[in-house]
């Protein structure tokens, strides 16, 4: 059970990391630290 949370979390991780790359292409803004 830990192991798949984990990797869940890790999934999550880089599906938000996928979108933020997107919006910064997108916007071109700096980095807004409060993103969640």
């Amino acid at each position: 059970a830990e192991g798949r949370e984990l990797k869940q979390q890790v999934t999550d991780v880089l599906a938000q990391n996928a979108a933020y790359k997107q919006d910064n292409e997108t916007l071109n803004e700096p980095p807004r630290v409060s993103r969640r």
